[in-house]
């Protein structure tokens, strides 16, 4: 793949990815009822007792605004993730952190729907083209 497709597909993955990461999540923090019910399949408020509806609705919030949080800060920091190798390695690892915990919950916890593979594959692609094309701009 030439330098230039790369850096496309790369700046496609790393845009979309915190774009979703922005929007699913301050998303998930402000409709936690709902996104419950559209990522897991069931109402919290329907299935369990009121105060572990409530204990999860709360988690899920907190994990969903950091997740806003993180897409914002990065975002913010684009410039340093792609030309310094201190940010870039975080951002990676990052990254790979939560495809890793994908993984661990599919071992852990069992088959997931088939929209957590979905993503789980495009963030996977994405980390090794953001990967393969900022080992090019880090080397410059």
């Amino acid at each position: 793949m030439s330098e230039r497709a790369l850096a496309l597909v790369s700046g496609a993955f790393f845009h979309g990815y915190l774009g979703l990461c922005v929007v699913a999540g301050a998303g998930g923090a402000l409709l936690g009822r709902r996104d419950v019910r559209l990522v897991a399949g069931f109402d919290p408020h329907e299935e369990l007792s009121p105060r572990a509806a409530a204990t999860l609705l709360s988690q899920h919030r907190f994990l969903r605004a950091l997740e806003a949080g993180f897409g914002v800060l990065c975002l913010r920091d684009r410039e340093r993730i792609h030309t310094e190798p201190a940010s870039n390695r975080r951002f990676l690892a990052l990254m790979a952190g939560g495809i890793g915990a994908r993984v661990l919950a599919r071992a852990a916890d069992g088959r997931p729907n088939a929209g957590a593979y979905a993503f789980g594959g495009l963030e996977a692609v994405g980390l090794a083209a953001i990967y393969a094309h900022t080992r090019t701009t880090l080397e410059r």
